[in-house]
């Protein structure tokens, strides 16, 4: 689950703690053409590093806005250059030991989740090479790599900014798609008891539970293609847990109201005043490429998504007024019909 500190949403760390910074970096896909920008996924794997080329200069000792400038003025992309000063200053100045990074490529494949590991390798003032290019990069940070075997087409969150190293902790959408899918493949990797992090997070073991049932599958990251199947059974689960704990309350406040009954023949009983539960909000969930993205909100918020185009067409919405997943425009449709 995410905590929220002020307008903030703080995600959980298997390790402890919550992140403060989750970096968001783009890898090549191989071409020559890309091939001054960053290194593919595979080479930067393998090199144990997250490497970029796109302007050479020194981001150390230096003012973000000289490194805008710098970044200009030693572009690899003589036309271009406005933003890449500024990523390399963030990667050598702002990235620190133990922030999570998350490699992909075209905004949609996510080919490993990383733990930095070093602080940023010093700068070469050098003539470099397309080999170097190819190989190593100019600026490069240490990194400890889990890759990822699954994560072809894992990213589809609409349109997305172009920026190859960039800090998404502040984009609550994507970074709960990052840090909930891997959370399981970082516990294997740091031999840490992932089930004792999910009862910490649901608050087992003689904690109070503060949450809904269904926050506790917020930790469940991807889950399958089938997993469509599922969920009325676990939205049945919730609503029966919920009812069961109403009746058992209703049945001791209608117990202590009749043991305060005095009847007379002066006056004669009153009845037990009715008890009126306050509406309940409706509760949607919404999936993309059988990913959830979001979960346990309210339709006003969902309607907001959509109109903002957070939310696509082409996305699948579970909600009470269907027995099953269907997309937002059959919703869309149905809602017009009540």
């Amino acid at each position: 689950m995410a905590a929220k500190k002020g307008s903030r949403v703080l995600f959980p760390r298997v390790d402890g703690g919550v992140h403060i910074r989750i970096w968001f970096a783009k890898a090549g896909k191989g071409t020559e053409a890309d091939a001054g920008m960053v290194l593919p996924a595979e080479q930067q794997i393998k090199n144990g590093t997250y490497s970029m080329n796109m302007s050479i200069f020194d981001p150390v000792g230096i003012s973000k806005e000289e490194a805008v400038e710098l970044g200009k003025e030693g572009s690899v992309y003589r036309n271009f250059g406005s933003q890449f000063g500024a990523q390399i200053w963030r990667m050598a100045n702002e990235a620190q030991i133990g922030d999570y990074i998350f490699l992909e490529s075209e905004n949609h494949h996510l080919h490993a989740v990383g733990i930095i590991s070093g602080e940023y390798i010093p700068f070469e003032s050098r003539d470099y090479t397309m080999e170097d290019f190819k190989n190593q990069g100019v600026h490069r940070i240490p990194v400890k790599w889990i890759p990822i075997t699954d994560g072809k087409d894992y990213i589809q969150l609409g349109r997305l900014d172009n920026a190859v190293f960039r800090d998404v902790a502040e984009k609550p959408d994507l970074a709960a798609l990052l840090i909930f899918g891997t959370q399981k493949i970082v516990a294997e990797a740091l031999k840490i008891d992932y089930q004792e992090f999910e009862n910490r997070m649901d608050g087992i073991g003689g904690k109070e539970d503060p949450n809904p049932p269904a926050v506790r599958f917020l930790t469940a990251g991807k889950l399958p293609t089938d997993f469509h199947s599922g969920l009325p059974e676990l939205l049945e689960y919730i609503h029966s847990e919920e009812t069961n704990d109403e009746e058992v309350e209703e049945e001791v406040e209608q117990e202590e109201a009749e043991d305060d009954i005095v009847v007379t023949i002066e006056e004669p009983a009153k009845p037990v005043a009715p008890v009126v539960e306050a509406p309940k909000p409706v509760i949607a969930y919404v999936a993309r490429n059988g990913t959830y993205i979001h979960q346990r909100i309210t339709e006003e918020f969902l309607h907001q998504l959509i109109q903002s185009e957070q939310v696509l067409t082409t996305d699948h919405v579970y909600h009470p007024i269907s027995t099953n997943w269907i997309t937002v425009v059959e919703y869309l449709k149905l809602r017009c019909r009540i």
